[in-house]
């Protein structure tokens, strides 16, 4: 849009503007700035400015001529500023243009976002930033304002803001003592998030702090500049994330980290030059450290590449509410505490402790090796989720037996392994159900090289898997053998499987009387998804039904021709309101002989990626994707005469 001012005309009415709460502007490329400072004024009632998009804004308020007066808006509770290349700052006192440092060596004074002109908000509580180019600093100075000039903020959100260096400058303290979320992305410069001056022998000050979210951070060293131990504490803190921030050498200071009775979820990922969770405050290594977490419900810590410790001295680590535990890719940590000494000072929590209250676990290689080499040691009941991750495990027959040992097990996501079988065969399988019955509701496996599944050898695991997931399984040949059958399956879904030539057999295809959607990607050598059971060469009718089967997507299968080919079997889909077909180009009917979709109201289908999907429908399926197919061979055909002319025509 245009527009170069919203308001022009000086205004005498009182009651003007008197009632506006929310103003959002976007994508006014004109725009100097929102309103002229006359107008302020009249803002009594106003609690949202929310504006992004303007390439030419440089404020919020603007005056002609420099005056003595300040704004207050004293019903502002959210402010949201997003993607302003040009924007100065909140307040701008006349029309002189801005000279960042990069381009004028000279220029000393740093682009803030507040100033003198705008001393307070009483009822701010939300800050919002995004990529704000020029912005070096949020804050007014010292001595421009008062120490009560934001005394409600609650919230703040900082995303892709690349001057800065300091979030919160010494100074800034009184202001984010009442702060509960503090989130910062992508803000590339930033070195600190607190500063921290002062001495040690001050009263401590408490922050309201509970969620410090840290994303893609490149040059912070630290959270806090120095430890602010007796000066300022955080014990409020609840929610830890910090992710991608790659010049960290440890996440918290030890005073910090002993006094934080209230956190409940701390996670810490893919900061690859981190070496200890908790700074060492500088006392001997030789006494050990009680580091206590009362609440803590949820710790994750992966791709610390370089970690060495938790603590570098010696330490005993409390949780005893945990019940979700992430560990992988954090080769030099030890995870569980076991019986040497030298091992014990190494090891994060006490396996004897932890483990049997634990509900979600997800480890890579090295947590699994520790845990099956210990089977039968520490009880694991509480346990229903295991995510074996990166694990490369290759002896089938221990992680079998290991499995069952866990006995409420409901979900279980094996990756990147090469283990062959999941249910091992052979003499040895009854062996090793030791334990409880196997009784799984979720599996997923992905970037695997198992054979086969062994569905057949376990009959409680398919009469109890509600969800099945398989992703890049490199070598898996058949889903299951003709003899499985997945009575409770509800959903489905099997992507980039080369090897599979078809999905199940008629006989596995007839149980799934649960299944709602089943969804089939990318299986380059995938030609159908049913087929005739092995070695069944009676022309005996067979009908299948899926009575509650709802959706079906069909996508990259290159060498799909149809749903069944076998002229026996008549399908029955009472419920199936949604198919869709992308880049199957090889798919000339549905199935062989008839097939019902009483609910069906058109098929779904694009031939190239990204392209948005057109309905079809002629009176029943089959008919409908042999004119799919149709349209295909006209379109092709259409392509292929056009491309011949214009050669030609080239030619001549």
């Amino acid at each position: 849009m245009n527009i170069k001012e919203i308001c022009c005309s000086p205004i005498e009415d009182s009651s003007s503007f008197s009632r506006l709460k929310t103003v959002k502007v976007k994508m006014c490329s004109q725009l100097k700035s929102i309103f002229f400072f006359y107008i302020v004024k009249f803002l009594t009632s106003l609690e949202t400015i929310d504006v992004s998009e303007c390439d030419s804004l440089q404020a919020v308020v603007s005056e002609e001529e420099e005056g003595s007066n300040k704004v207050v808006l004293h019903k502002l509770c959210s402010l949201a500023l997003q993607k302003l290349p040009s924007f100065v700052s909140f307040y701008k006192t006349d029309d002189r243009e801005i000279v960042s440092a990069e381009d004028d060596q000279s220029a000393t004074t740093s682009i803030s976002l507040f100033n003198e002109k705008v001393p307070i908000f009483p009822e701010l509580e939300k800050i919002q930033l995004s990529n704000m180019e020029m912005l070096q600093e949020i804050w007014p100075r010292e001595d421009e304002v008062s120490v009560d000039s934001f005394p409600s903020l609650i919230s703040i959100d900082i995303n892709r803001c690349n001057k800065l260096e300091i979030l919160f400058p010494n100074h800034t303290k009184c202001w984010y003592l009442h702060l509960k979320s503090l989130k910062v992305h992508y803000c590339q410069w930033v070195e600190f998030i607190f500063e921290i001056t002062g001495s040690s022998k001050q009263n401590d000050t408490k922050s309201a702090l509970s969620e410090l979210n840290l994303y893609d951070l490149s040059y912070l060293k630290q959270v806090w500049n120095v430890d602010p131990k007796r000066v300022l504490n955080f014990t409020n803190l609840q929610n830890i994330k910090i992710s991608y921030c790659n010049t960290m050498s440890n996440v918290l200071p030890a005073s910090i980290a002993k006094d934080l009775g209230k956190l409940e979820s701390f996670s810490i990922h893919s900061c690859r030059n981190l070496e200890e969770i908790i700074g060492c405050d500088g006392g001997s290594e030789t006494s050990s450290e009680v580091f206590k977490f009362p609440e803590l419900v949820s710790m994750s810590f992966s791709g610390l590449t370089s970690i060495r410790c938790f603590y570098k001295g010696s330490h005993i680590v409390e949780c005893p509410k945990l019940k979700k535990l992430t560990m992988k890719e954090c080769p030099n940590l030890e995870i569980f505490k076991i019986e040497s000494a030298k091992e014990e000072v190494r090891a994060l929590l006490s396996a004897e402790k932890v483990t049997s209250k634990l509900e979600h676990l997800e480890i890579d290689s090295k947590g699994a090796k520790w845990l099956m080499s210990n089977t039968g040691k520490y009880r694991m009941n509480s346990l229903k989720q295991l995510h074996l991750n990166h694990s490369w495990l290759r002896d089938d027959e221990s992680l079998y037996s290991f499995l069952h040992t866990i006995p409420n097990l409901q979900i279980l996501e094996l990756s990147s392994s090469w283990i062959r079988e999941l249910v091992p065969s052979g003499k040895t399988a009854p062996k090793l159900r030791l334990g409880s019955v196997l009784l799984l509701k979720e599996f997923t496996l992905s970037y695997s090289y198992m054979e086969d599944i062994g569905f057949e050898r376990d009959p409680a695991l398919q009469r109890s898997l509600h969800r099945l997931v398989l992703h890049s399984c490199y070598k898996l040949t058949r889903l299951a053998h003709s003899s499985v059958s997945f009575t409770h399956l509800t959903y489905l879904q099997v992507f980039s499987c080369h090897e599979l030539k078809t999905l199940m057999t008629c006989s596995t295809a007839k149980s799934l009387v649960q299944l709602t959607t089943i969804k089939v990607s990318y299986c380059g050598k995938l030609n159908e998804i049913v087929s005739n059971d092995e070695g069944n060469d009676d022309d005996k009718e067979i009908k299948i039904v899926f009575p509650k089967l709802i959706t079906i997507v069909f996508e990259g299968l290159i060498s799909l021709t149809s749903f069944c080919s076998d002229g026996n079997c008549e399908f029955s889909m009472p419920l199936l309101e949604k198919l869709i077909l992308k880049e199957c180009p090889k798919m000339k009917t549905f199935t062989a002989k008839l097939i019902t979709t009483p609910k069906l109201p058109s098929v779904l289908v694009s031939e190239r990626y990204g392209e948005e999907e057109k309905g079809y429908w002629e009176g029943d399926l089959n008919r409908t994707m042999q004119m799919v197919f149709a349209d295909k061979v006209l379109l092709a055909l259409s392509f292929k005469c056009s491309f011949l002319i214009a050669l030609f025509l080239l030619c001549s």
